[in-house]
């Protein structure tokens, strides 16, 4: 009985009986004999081994059929016999049997997968041909040929081995055409690296770094380039829109406008001895410039060839923007020695009008000097009936009390901002302000006036209309504007204007709405104390 004996060629393991394999080793080491000399023979043997490894896995059935003495015969008519090959030099006396052409991708000459050329080799044609055929066949069929061209890299193999790639040619894969191949490939291997010119290759090595090199600058370059482009961009639309916000807001602070009424624009200008327009200005200067130089900054970095203003406006702009520094620096250091402070002048004007009585109470609406009835913190300068210049205000806050007193008397407090009593007294002996009292109705100017030079001071002008308990009254819609949002002890809030009201217990009671409205607004101390103690039980 025959021993079996488990090898392995080609990375493919088989069964092979005793005396096979004793005639598979002789052969094996006839070949290793007849290649001694050669200096690829690992190659060789290497794609021997797989070739032999190819036909007898095609002898089997299955992996585990052994190979006997019949399949190494068979084996050995393909591959033929060593002293059958006298390999010359020139290669003329290896077999001219042909073989069944097997499909393969020709790996070793492709232009992308190799797979015009494997189909060149199998029909026997010029591999340009088949690459001119699927151009073509591309643009006609539009693209189609494209989805064929990757089923085909997919499903057919590369021609990896030797004996892949002679069958892919078609010769026949014996020892002798293997060894052909492998020694022609070896000595274009060996003449490709003989014939290098060392120096020539360290010349384009070195030019191809410093291409490299420049390239990575000229990369990087540009995009140094398109990020100050960004930035330039950026800088210009801050610096835009910023030196617009600025212009809007002084001419808005400085001449007659839409803001003049608000107190966005409040700034302590007079509390620094100085007109409301110069600190404006100083403020405009020192806050412009740098968003002017931010605008420019940003234009250059987007625009190389950017013409320059010339030193001499840098300098005059530059001299601009110190002087008003220094100047909000001498201002603030002013400002905090002479600190001003808010002085009160109050007087009270009597009325014969008692609590027996109906009154009417409205502001007298004056279109030249204050023509929208709206309520200004700013003085503003214009011209009286005699054309002589005078400053107006608007600054009033009027509001209404109650008492225990048996008429009606009215309260006029002055708040005038200076930095000693004296000058502040001056400004409230020289302030006019007008109000009437004629046929039980109260009349009261939306505007006071003053000299001229006076056009910075900060005045304030609170009315409060004093009432009797169970005096009927009617409050003019026009007061609304005046009328004092912070209600002090004592003050009534008004709910309903033109509607007749009447004071009781401390609350204006609606007589001609609808339904009847009473709201206190202060309680007196002693119901103080009662809801506090209530809200601790």
């Amino acid at each position: 009985m025959n021993k079996t004996i488990n090898i392995s060629l080609g990375n493919i393991y088989f069964y092979v009986d005793e005396f096979a394999f004793q005639k598979l080793n002789r052969y094996l080491k006839e070949i290793e004999s007849y290649l001694a000399n050669e200096e690829s023979r690992d190659e060789i043997i290497n794609d021997i081994e797989s070739r032999i490894a190819e036909i007898f896995n095609n002898f089997r059935e299955d992996a585990t059929q052994v190979i006997n003495m019949h399949h190494v015969d068979e084996m050995i008519k393909i591959m033929g016999n060593p002293e059958d090959y006298q390999v010359e030099d020139d290669y003329e006396t290896y077999s001219k049997r042909k073989s069944t052409r097997s499909l393969y991708r020709d790996v070793d000459n492709s232009t992308l997968a190799g797979v015009c050329a494997g189909l060149a080799h199998y029909f026997s044609i010029n591999p340009i041909w088949s690459r001119i055929l699927f151009i073509i066949l591309g643009i006609t069929t539009l693209g189609t040929t494209v989805l064929v061209y990757i089923i085909l890299w997919i499903l057919i193999p590369p021609a990896i081995t030797t004996a892949e790639k002679l069958a892919m040619k078609g010769e026949e894969i014996n020892i002798s055409n293997i060894e052909k191949k492998v020694k022609e490939n070896y000595e274009k291997f060996t003449q490709k690296f003989g014939d290098i010119d060392y120096e020539k290759y360290k010349e384009q090595t070195q030019q191809g770094a410093r291409k490299a090199g420049q390239g990575f600058i000229n990369f990087s370059s540009q995009l140094l380039n398109i990020t100050l482009k960004i930035l330039g961009f950026i800088f210009a639309l801050i610096g835009g829109l910023a030196l617009f916000g600025l212009v809007v807001a002084l001419l808005s602070y400085t001449s007659v406008s839409l803001f003049e009424d608000f107190y966005i624009f409040d700034f302590p200008h007079a509390e620094m001895g100085v007109p409301h327009w110069f600190f404006a200005s100083v403020i405009f200067i020192l806050s412009a410039i740098p968003m002017f130089y931010l605008l420019i900054l940003g234009l250059k970095l987007m625009i190389k060839n950017l013409r320059s203003l010339g030193k001499a406006f840098h300098i005059i702009i530059l001299t601009l923007w110190f002087a008003s520094l220094i100047t909000i620096i001498f201002l603030g250091i002013r400002k905090s020695f002479y600190q001003p402070e808010e002085y009160q002048f109050v007087r009270i004007e009597e009325t014969n009008i008692t609590a027996q009585d109906t009154i009417s109470i409205k502001m007298i609406e004056n279109f030249r000097y204050n023509e929208n009835s709206v309520r200004s913190r700013h003085l503003k300068l214009t011209y009286d009936a005699n054309d002589q210049d005078i400053a107006t205000g608007s600054m009033i806050l009027l509001d209404f009390k109650n008492s225990q007193q048996d008429h009606v008397s009215i309260r006029l407090e002055t708040n005038i901002k200076s930095i000693n009593r004296e000058s502040a007294k001056k400004i409230n002996d020289e302030l006019e302000y007008q109000f009437q009292t004629l046929n039980k109705d109260i009349s009261l100017a939306n505007f006071y006036t003053i000299q001229s030079k006076y056009q910075e001071a900060r005045i304030k002008l609170k009315i409060s209309i004093i009432l009797p308990e169970g005096i009927h009254l009617k409050i003019n819609e026009n007061t609304t504007e005046f009328l004092n949002n912070h209600n002090s002890i004592n003050s009534l809030e008004i709910n309903h204007k033109n509607e007749l009201l009447k004071l009781e217990n401390s609350a204006l009671k609606c007589l001609s709405c609808p339904y009847q409205s009473i709201k206190p607004i202060i309680k007196s101390e002693e119901k103080q104390n009662r809801t506090t103690l209530d809200s601790i039980n």
